[in-house]
């Protein structure tokens, strides 16, 4: 599933602050499934792994680095004087659970990522 938001006015970052954004800044997928296993934080970060090493292959500046911050956000950073700084957000992940056995794990996977940078 693919969704391009124009205007989102309702959301708000993991401090609570309100975020609002327009014209299509961000594109975001969400895929379900059952996997043969229990998934635990481990494959919260697999998936979060996954997603900076795919980002990373896109091209960046020299400098340019992406960056997994624990447990769903993926930045963009540069170190310009040697010293690694955060430029922006570049993705957000989210990982639910719906249900879980000794033996399997059915799990919603979404991320979000910011196509455009700020203006």
């Amino acid at each position: 599933i693919e969704d391009a938001a124009d205007d989102q006015s309702d959301a708000a970052d993991a401090g609570g602050r309100p975020v609002r954004r327009f014209g299509r800044q961000r594109a975001s997928w969400q895929a379900a499934g059952i996997v043969a296993m229990p998934v635990d934080a481990g494959g919260a970060l697999a998936i979060g792994v996954a997603l900076a090493e795919g980002l990373a292959t896109l091209p960046l500046d020299a400098r340019m680095r992406v960056a997994l911050k624990w447990p769903n956000d993926l930045l963009l950073t540069t170190d310009d004087d040697g010293t690694p700084r955060i430029v922006g957000k570049l993705a957000g992940i989210l990982i639910e659970t719906v249900w879980t056995t000794a033996d399997a794990t059915a799990v919603v996977i979404g991320f979000g990522i910011n196509v455009r940078g700020a203006e």
